[in-house]
Parts: C-alpha cells; sequence; structure tokens
C-alpha cells in the first residue's frame, strides 16, 4: 500500500492544476500591507486615463479621481496632485489638500518657483515626474502603506482553506475561534459564499451579514461594523449568506473588502477567515495579507493531490511565502490508513503537517448541535492537536495560567 501511494504521489508531480480555473491570473507584485484610500487630482483626462490604468493594478489601493479639488470629502491617506499647467488651479488643490493634512504627491514635469516653494512649505511628501510615473510611484506609495502599517495595531490573519471541498474548512474554522476566544477577542468572517453554515454549527441567529457590512464599509467605522456582528463572550462573528456569489456578492468589490477586513482588524485580537471554498477571486486579497494560512486535507490520496495543486498556486501564481503555509491533515487515523503527516510533507512540499484526530460524530456534534469543542467529552485529543498547530504555525501565543503547569490559555492581546 505504501509503494502505490508514494507512486500516486510522484505522479502527481505532472499534474498539479487539476484543480484549478485556468482563467486565475497572475498575482500582480505590487501589493500593498494595509489599504490605503488616495484621491487622484487630474484636470487632463487623457493622463488621468493612462495613470488610472496603472494604479488600478496595485492591490489594496483605492483610487477617487477628481477634475478640481474644490472640497475633500472623505479621509484619504495619501492625495495626488498633478500640474497640468495652470499655476494657479494647482496651488489651489495644494492649498487645500495642505489644510486637509493629507500627505500630498505632486506629478509635474517643470515647475514654477512659487509652486516649489509652496509644496516645500506644505512638506509635500514626493515629487515625481510624468514621463516616469509608472516606475516611481508605486515605491512612494509603498512608503505611505508602509508608515500606516508600522503605527497601526492590527490582528494577525488566521485563514483556513479546504484543500478539497468537504475536507472540514469551516468545522476546523470554528474549533479553532472557539479555543483562541478562551482569552483573546476573535472575529471570524465566513467566507463560504455558497453555503455559510458557521452561523449555524456556532449557535447564532444573525441580523446582519457580511452583504451589507460590505454596502456600508464607507459609513461605517469599526466599531460600529463590531457591534453589529453576532457576538458570545470574546467570540464574534460576520456570517454569509447561503449562494451570496450568485445573489448579493455576485459582483464584489474588493477594494471595500479590503476595506472592511482592515477595519475589523483594528478592534480585534486575531482575526479567522473560512474560506471553504477554495482558491477563488473572493480569497485572494485575504490570503494575501495573511500571516498564517492552513490548508485542511483528509487521508486519502485524492484530497492530498488537491492540496498539492493548491500550493503551487499559491506560492506560484499568488506569491504567498511557503512558510506561511500548513497543512492540516484533518480526521486522522493511524488505523484505517496508511498515509501518514510525513507522507503529506512528501507529497505537498510543505514540511508543517499536523495531524488533527477527530471523525464524523464529533463533528456533526459540534456543528449540529451548535456544541462548543469544551462542551463534548471527547474533545481533548482534538483540541490538544489544534492547540499544537496554531502555537507552532501562527502568531498566537501561549502561557502557562498558574505555576503549576496544569493547563494552557493563550495570550491575550490588548485590545
Amino acid at each position: 500500500m505504501e509503494h502505490k501511494v508514494r507512486k500516486l504521489f510522484d505522479w502527481q508531480e505532472n499534474n498539479t492544476d487539476s484543480s484549478q480555473p485556468e482563467v486565475m491570473k497572475e498575482k500582480s507584485k505590487m501589493s500593498l500591507p494595509v489599504l490605503i484610500e488616495s484621491l487622484f487630482v487630474c484636470a487632463d483626462p487623457n493622463l488621468q486615463a493612462t495613470t488610472e490604468s496603472f494604479l488600478q493594478q496595485i492591490k489594496n489601493l483605492r483610487v477617487t479621481f477628481e477634475s478640481k479639488l474644490n472640497f475633500i470629502k472623505k479621509d484619504y491617506q495619501l492625495v495626488f496632485i498633478t500640474h497640468t499647467g495652470d499655476d494657479i488651479e494647482t496651488k489651489s488643490n495644494l492649498e487645500r489638500a495642505g489644510k486637509a493634512g493629507f500627505p500630498i504627491v505632486l506629478i509635474a514635469e517643470n515647475l514654477s518657483q512659487d509652486i516649489m516653494k509652496q509644496a516645500i512649505s506644505l512638506k509635500v511628501h514626493d515629487v515625481l515626474s510624468m514621463t516616469e510615473f509608472e516606475q516611481e510611484a508605486f515605491n512612494t506609495i509603498k512608503k505611505v502603506s508602509d508608515e500606516l502599517f508600522s503605527q497601526a495595531e492590527l490582528a494577525p490573519i488566521i485563514s483556513v482553506i479546504n484543500g478539497k471541498a468537504g475536507s472540514g474548512a469551516s468545522f476546523i474554522t470554528n474549533c479553532m475561534a472557539q479555543i483562541i476566544a478562551e482569552d483573546a477577542t476573535v472575529a471570524v468572517v465566513d467566507g463560504d459564499l455558497q453555503f455559510g453554515t458557521l452561523a449555524d454549527s456556532m449557535g447564532f441567529t444573525p441580523e446582519y451579514y457580511l452583504d451589507q457590512a460590505l454596502q456600508d464599509v464607507d459609513e461605517l467605522d469599526s466599531t460600529a461594523i463590531k457591534s453589529m456582528m453576532c457576538h458570545r463572550d470574546n467570540l464574534s462573528l460576520l456570517p454569509v449568506k447561503s449562494f451570496s456569489q450568485i445573489n448579493e456578492l455576485s459582483d464584489i468589490d474588493h477594494g471595500q473588502l479590503s476595506q472592511l477586513i482592515y477595519k475589523i482588524r483594528s478592534d480585534y485580537s486575531y482575526l479567522i477567515t473560512d474560506l471553504s471554498r477554495g482558491l477563488e477571486a473572493f480569497s485572494f486579497n485575504i490570503l494575501d495579507v495573511s500571516d498564517a494560512i492552513f490548508i485542511v486535507v483528509q487521508q486519502n490520496i485524492v484530497s492530498i493531490r488537491e492540496a498539492k495543486a493548491l500550493v503551487k498556486q499559491l506560492i506560484e501564481r499568488l506569491g504567498i511565502p511557503k512558510a506561511k503555509i500548513s497543512i492540516l491533515l484533518n480526521r486522522y487515523s493511524s488505523k484505517y490508513s496508511s498515509i501518514s503527516d510525513k507522507d503529506v510533507a512528501e507529497a505537498t512540499g510543505i514540511d508543517a503537517v499536523y495531524a488533527i484526530e477527530n471523525d464524523h460524530q464529533f463533528a456533526n456534534s459540534c456543528t449540529d448541535l451548535a456544541k462548543t469543542v469544551r462542551e463534548l467529552s471527547s474533545s481533548k485529543v482534538i483540541e490538544q492537536n489544534l492547540r499544537n498547530a496554531i502555537a507552532q504555525a501562527t502568531p498566537v501565543e501561549f502561557m502557562e495560567k498558574d505555576s503549576s503547569g496544569s493547563f494552557w490559555s493563550f495570550l491575550k492581546r490588548d485590545k
């Protein structure tokens, strides 16, 4: 049996794309660590069209275009002002942006002494050449984003994704959230846009859903969004409606999604995302900023083949560092399968493989009865398995609650 397993794993070396859509585009290398809301002021429609095409390629950058800066409608992290030859208009735009206190990037070829003096007095963040805008702009924008990221206290993101449909990502997400929430605030976002079962399995009756949060994200701050989520003690859930991918969320604004994730991260200790449906456009931006990614597989050859294909996509197409990826071998049993964690590591190329010992009966008790892990008598092993995986593969830290070392808790991040 072992020889057969290894042979089938070896066959997968040349068949790693079988489960992934051919239309998935390669990830752009231009990605920001946090969402940047920017305003681009330009009176030249041709120049605006050219720069818009370029700026749309930068992940986590949202751009509002205006031909003239009459008044500031919202808070921005960056304002681009283009000088197209009208000194009076440029000086007026600079003055308004300067009074609002936003970082300014001035785009110009030739500047008069008056505009240069004004730019210096306003401490303009940078001056870029129109002809070399595409070569220079990303580095300038990223500096602003990096500064915001270094100043912000954002919750680490733990993403749980199925290597193959039905492997148990939602169940694992539920259990992880319960365990971490014992001593830290945890937000869970249900990213299963087809079935969205977390509300039921966690015993919540939602009144507010992911699609509504995306619609409201421009108007609501992080505290308001938090208040509308489902709550139990330290655990909060932002649920999703079933079949949202063909109804409410058939056309997602990914800028709004990034903004929502950013706001949730600012108000919790940890954020866990359930990406049960696997790799899709909805999950790209979330995976891009995740601190740890767990791929859930089961102890069979087909599941592991699919997981290997997913690993290839994450690393080669999305540029996810291999060190962020771990494999959870769900429903592990040494009695009924000869596939070991070492076999899975060899097949997928991921060294961090964690066996999670549970069965359908235990999973059904958690999901159907909305029971917490601690409420089930058979939970001790799976809880230990998950705690070990979390401690080894995520930013969550463990500490002993008392000097006896009799039990563990999670180190709580102050929020």
